[in-house]
């Protein structure tokens, strides 16, 4: 799993109605893994925020919170709970993280451990069966 290309393609998407700014990541080096037997279970990995303003995104100091978790927390957890991130999404005060886990207790043992770093957020994980990848192959990637 960690020989993966880095290859992530991001989207800005802005409603009409209003004057929130949507951001949608995805993993493009995951596709070799769809259906991966042993990444069978989606968990995601929420945190939400008070946005800076209308546009929903994060104040300047939740966001570098949110960056140093993304580029340094989450390379960690990856190797050490055998999973991939393969999406994220931030909209409305609220960031997403999409990770597809071999082993959904040890995935949610491990992230707790992280959660200190990330006082700042209300926390949210919820699990599913998804041998299928269906929620991958379903987030926009702008194709």
């Amino acid at each position: 799993i960690s020989h993966l290309p880095d290859d992530w393609k991001l989207l800005e998407y802005k409603p009409s109605d209003s004057n929130e700014v949507w951001f949608f990541r995805k993993n493009l080096g995951a596709k070799s893994l769809i259906g991966h037997r042993s990444l069978s279970t989606l968990v995601y990995f929420t945190l939400k925020f008070v946005p800076k303003d209308q546009s929903g995104l994060p104040t300047a100091q939740d966001a570098g919170v949110l960056y140093v978790f993304e580029e340094s927390i989450i390379p960690k957890l990856e190797e050490a709970t055998s999973s991939v991130m393969v999406a994220s999404v931030l909209k409305a005060g609220v960031k997403d993280h999409l990770f597809y886990v071999s082993n959904p207790d040890l995935f949610i043992k491990v992230i707790g451990e992280y959660k200190p770093a990330l006082a700042n957020f209300i926390i949210d994980i919820e699990k599913s069966d998804d041998p299928k990848w269906d929620a991958y192959s379903d987030f926009p990637d702008g194709t």
